[in-house]
């Protein structure tokens, strides 16, 4: 059994949380969402969640940005895995196995969310650091969705500091 934290809730085995990340474009334009929740509480992300026992990646990512936002979509391709780790003080606070995707949306009308804020971004304006976008995220974007490549998979750490999060390793695994 998993924690809301991305733990495992057995102190005997801690896994990562498989989550489903949907990099959403509507023509040139991303859509992201500012999370509610820790970790990374008020800073634009990509959609995404939780990969339902017996559901396929494709359609786990298309329900979770249906269930965020309202809009229907279209997966286009799959672009890679992440292996992330958040840490704090040195400890280890969430573990996820990230799949991004890259989904098409059929409209850029938005319903309300309570995952949080949703909007949509010109890509120009994602290089705009007052975007407060989730460090990590922002290289999946630049490595794995808009640069094309191989899809391996890549390990990741963020690490909190008072000033905030910052990426401490961001390397392809393996």
């Amino acid at each position: 059994m998993t924690g809301p934290d991305g733990l495992g809730s057995s102190s005997r085995e801690q896994t990562a949380l498989p989550v489903a990340l949907a990099a959403v474009f509507h023509g040139e334009d991303i859509l992201l969402i500012r999370r509610e929740r820790e970790p990374f509480a008020g800073m634009w992300g990509l959609p995404g969640g939780k990969i339902r026992r017996g559901e396929h990646l494709d359609d786990a990512a298309r329900r979770e940005l249906r269930e965020e936002s309202g809009i229907e979509s279209r997966f286009l391709k799959y672009c890679g895995a992440v292996t992330e780790r958040v840490e704090e003080d040195g400890r280890l606070r969430a573990h996820y196995l990230l799949h991004v995707c890259r989904l098409a949306a059929e409209t850029r009308r938005l319903a309300s969310s309570a995952e949080g804020e949703m909007r949509w971004f010109c890509g120009a304006s994602l290089d705009d650091e007052s975007a407060q976008l989730i460090p990590s995220d922002r290289l999946m974007l630049e490595r794995l969705v808009l640069t094309p490549g191989d899809r391996r998979f890549w390990r990741c750490v963020v690490s909190r500091f008072a000033e905030g999060y910052r990426v401490t390793e961001f390397s392809i695994g393996g």
